[in-house]
Order: structure tokens, then C-alpha cells, then sequence
């Protein structure tokens, strides 16, 4: 499962040393239990420190009584650290003080020109545009070379920065699955009587459009914890790759979910009978989904093995397209809202809602980077009104921090919501 895999926490510790550290966790813990047992605490957990023997990892502690504001255990207490996955918790916390516990996520599909001509539609809004990394679907002209007078309806896709939405985990405790929820989006335009889409466009304007940080490790921005962060996340923003072994030498079957019929693939594995050898891996090449399989196959996999999607907003008008022409449903063309475009609100066909808990409960729990790098987006949105960045993101949390402990905690150097940076 995506999220349980994740070891950037892990790279200030010494593994050795976890169960002696949880077992000093533990006695402090239970060192609570009544006022007169913190006596002598502090030095007790400073010598336990030592006796992990630690070599050259740095450690810092501090504890204090919530009732008195009494210290009880400081040791390095004001040296600056990098939190690594422990920063989830600030930023979880900052959403929740920001955005308050019962706020929810609403991703809406909206039927933009119901009421308004093409003609007029178009004059509001102009062709959409889609950014260099997104290619059309394969059965879609550009949106652009599309008449008005060639009639149908513009769809447009509103994201509100759910990390959530096609969750595999989140959609399971509703009994559902990703084609379940895509089946949804079309029975809703289906109901509405729409026959033929002119424009499906998506709005993902509640966050910038860079996509990755500039600090992550380049080297790893294909592995499902870099996912991409936007405005509009589908699937936690991987495509899921189970391959199948067929004949000896031949080249293994391989699913992608969601499906995407309309991905470059290269296939380039073979099917072995030697489990010894069974390895596969997959490339994406940089700034697209093309996709070339590489390695060997003995066993069919039952865990996906993902992979980040590049520009999952546009990806998910890609798969939203191809699920409406599948039902009968032709699309014109597909593409994003750009900056300025002004379009009529019109009438809200679907919603897909996410409780704020539940995303923060996926985000610690599972050590979900996408989720927490939607929260912090979604702060700075939240307090700016801009879309939501990672600079005004951490403005917000650090906004937090000082009226919550004061202005000494504003101090704190923040980049992303994950802890997956190294500059926190």
C-alpha cells in the first residue's frame, strides 16, 4: 500500500537503535503517571540517550508539563533539525487550526455554458490550453481547431486541491474502486442529457502549477512518494502497474490502472521461469507518461508497482474523456482553464466531497507526501486567496506556529508540507 513504504523519516535514525529508542519513548510516557516520578527525569532520559550509542547521530528533546509550562526533559532543545516525516504533523495540525476540523474538499463538475450559447461561451472564455507536458486524447482534435458553431457542451472540471480523490485506500472504505468513481462522473453527465462534449477543461487554478519542488531528489521524482502536487489529484497522482508473466522469453502482460488506452508504452521485459531473476521496473520518461517496461517477470503481481503521472489534471480529463467516449459520449477536445479564462459558473452536475479528518488521517497514519504537500497548498490559498504555493503555504503554517506558541516559533524553516525536502 502507497504510503507504508516511505523511509525519509528514517534518515536522521540509526535502525539499530529504534527499539531501544521506543522503549525510552515508552518509559517516558509512563514516567506521567504521577508528578513525583519526573524527578530526575531529564537526566534519565539524557543518560538513555547515551546508552543507545547513537555514534554521530544528533539527537534533541524536549518535554514539558502542560499544566505548569514546567521543562522537564531539554537536551539540545533549540537545535534546528531536519523533522523529516514528523513535519506531516505540523502541517496536519496547521490544517486543521486553519481550516477547521469540519472543512471538506468539493471537487465539482460543472456544466460552464448551460444557458449560454457556444458563440458566447467561446468569446467569454477563448480555446483552452494545456500545458507543453500534456498531450490530447487520442480521439480528440485540439480544442482550439473546434468551431463554436459545432455545438456541444463545455464541462469543467473544478478541483479544490483533494489529495483524496481516487484514493485507492479512501475509495475501499466506501466499497468503491477507481472505475467505480469514474462511472459516477459519467452517469452525472449522462443524467444532464448531454449527448456531445465541445470542451472538457479542467480548473485546477487553487495551486500554482509547479508540480514538484525544486529540492526534491531529482533522481527519484518517478517513485509514487514525489507525486506530483496540483490542484487536481486522481489516484494519488501514480498510475499503477501490475505486470503478468505469458510464454518463457515472450514479454509479460502488463495492466495499468486506470486503465489509459491512450499511453505511449514501450514494452521492452521478458517472462522468465527462474524466481531467482524475477525483477521489473518501469521508466517514465521525463515531462511525459510515455512508459517503457524493463526488467524480467516470473510472477504476477498482486501490489502495484506505481508510478508519478505527469500533470495528473490533465491526465484525469484524459481518463474522464476516454470513459465518456467509451459510453457513447464523443469529446471534442480536452485541455485546462487558462489563467484569465472567465467562464459562466453554470450548473453543478457532480460533487466529490473528502472530510478534512479523513485526508489527515491518511497523511500520518500512512505517511501520505501528496497529502500533506495538498494541505500546505491549500493553507496558502486558504489565508492569500492566491493559488496555493509552497511559499505561501509555509507562510500560513509558520503564521500558525506564532500565534500558537508565540513568535520565537516563526523562526522555523519551512519548504514543503511532507518533510520530504532536506531544507526543513
Amino acid at each position: 500500500m502507497r504510503g507504508q513504504r516511505y523511509t525519509g523519516s528514517l534518515q536522521m535514525m540509526n535502525l539499530e537503535t529504534q527499539p531501544r529508542l521506543r522503549l525510552a519513548g515508552c518509559l517516558l510516557v509512563s514516567a506521567m503517571l504521577s508528578a513525583s516520578a519526573w524527578a530526575g527525569v531529564d537526566a534519565q532520559a539524557q543518560a538513555m540517550v547515551r546508552a543507545a550509542d547513537l555514534r554521530t547521530t544528533k539527537v534533541a528533546l524536549y518535554a514539558e508539563d502542560l499544566q505548569t509550562g514546567q521543562p522537564l526533559i531539554s537536551l539540545n532543545a533549540d537545535e534546528p533539525m531536519m523533522p523529516a516525516s514528523n513535519m506531516k504533523l505540523v502541517t496536519t495540525a496547521a490544517a486543521l487550526d486553519t481550516l477547521g476540523p469540519g472543512f471538506v474538499f468539493k471537487t465539482e463538475l460543472r456544466w460552464a455554458d448551460e444557458g449560454v450559447s457556444a458563440v458566447q461561451a467561446t468569446k467569454q472564455g477563448g480555446p483552452a490550453t494545456s500545458n507543453a507536458g500534456a498531450t490530447p486524447v487520442s480521439t480528440a482534435p485540439d480544442v482550439s481547431a473546434v468551431p463554436a458553431a459545432a455545438g456541444g457542451a463545455t464541462l469543467v472540471i473544478h478541483g479544490d486541491g483533494d489529495p483524496g480523490l481516487g484514493d485507492p485506500e479512501l475509495l475501499a472504505l466506501a466499497n468503491k474502486d477507481i472505475e467505480d468513481l469514474l462511472q459516477s462522473w459519467v452517469a452525472a453527465v449522462k443524467a444532464a442529457k448531454i449527448t456531445r462534449v465541445r470542451r472538457l477543461l479542467v480548473d485546477d487554478r487553487v495551486f500554482d502549477q509547479e508540480f514538484t519542488h525544486p529540492t526534491w531528489p531529482e533522481a527519484q521524482l518517478s517513485n509514487w512518494y514525489c507525486a506530483q502536487v496540483a490542484g487536481l489529484s486522481f489516484n494519488d497522482n501514480c498510475l499503477d502497474i501490475f505486470p503478468e508473466p505469458t510464454r518463457a522469453g515472450q514479454s509479460p502482460l502488463v495492466r495499468i490502472r486506470p486503465t489509459a488506452n491512450f499511453l505511449s508504452t514501450a514494452n521492452k521485459a521478458v517472462t522468465i521461469t527462474d524466481a531467482s531473476q524475477d525483477n521489473f521496473w518501469v521508466v517514465r520518461r521525463p515531462g511525459t507518461n510515455d512508459l517503457t517496461y524493463w526488467g524480467k517477470v516470473k510472477s504476477r503481481r498482486t501490489q502495484p508497482l506505481a508510478v508519478t503521472m505527469q500533470d495528473p489534471p490533465i491526465f484525469f480529463t484524459q481518463v474522464l474523456s476516454n470513459r465518456l467516449i467509451e459510453a457513447g459520449i464523443p469529446v471534442d477536445g480536452c485541455g485546462r482553464v487558462s489563467p484569465d479564462e472567465q467562464l459562466p459558473a453554470g450548473r453543478v452536475l457532480h460533487t466529490i466531497k473528502t472530510e478534512l479528518p479523513a485526508v489527515i488521517a491518511r497523511c500520518n497514519k500512512d505517511s501520505q507526501n501528496l497529502f500533506a504537500e495538498c494541505l500546505i497548498k491549500r493553507l496558502g490559498f486558504a489565508k492569500t486567496g492566491a493559488p496555493g504555493s509552497w511559499e505561501n503555504g509555509a507562510a500560513a503554517i509558520r503564521l500558525m506556529l506564532a500565534n500558537r506558541l508565540g513568535p520565537q516559533a516563526a523562526v522555523v524553516n519551512i519548504v514543503d508540507g511532507s518533510g520530504m525536502s532536506r531544507d526543513n
